[in-house]
């Protein structure tokens, strides 16, 4: 597990305190539902892919993680965003660990406004819903 956290950049500081943490809490702790406070920051996390069997294809998926990342935290500045490699043709978005995009599922991008919306909502305190609306592909033939 410790060589998870490394390849993800963590420190081996970083991953000592957080095993620290864990010991010190009994398995009862961890399956405690948990009611999120307003103050809280929002957890937004989004998985992408980082299979390059096709180059131009692959580096479609980080700029696009990286630019709604951006648009997150300027309009939600205390939002925690985070971004993971995922599986090949994945863009996933979580808040709050609740899954609310799937290109896997869609088979498209969401418009960045969607993911930003729901972010500002669950900030605001309401529900978190599911984003189904998408980016269709220009058909171009030739």
């Amino acid at each position: 597990m410790r060589a998870r956290f490394r390849e993800r950049g963590y420190s081996s500081k970083s991953i000592t305190e957080a095993e620290k943490n864990v010991d010190l809490r009994t398995r009862s702790d961890f399956l405690a539902p948990r009611e999120r406070q307003n103050d809280e920051k929002i957890r937004f996390i989004t998985g992408y892919s980082s299979q390059s069997w096709e180059v131009r294809r692959s580096l479609r998926y980080e700029p696009r993680y990286r630019e709604l990342a951006s648009k997150i935290k300027q309009e939600v500045p205390d939002a925690e965003v985070c971004g993971e490699k995922g599986r090949r043709g994945c863009f996933e978005v979580k808040i709050n660990d609740k899954l609310i995009f799937s290109k896997l599922e869609s088979g498209e991008f969401p418009y960045h406004e969607d993911i930003v919306n729901a972010v500002k909502e669950v900030k605001e305190g309401q529900p978190i819903s599911k984003i189904t609306k998408v980016k269709k592909r220009k058909c171009i033939l030739q």
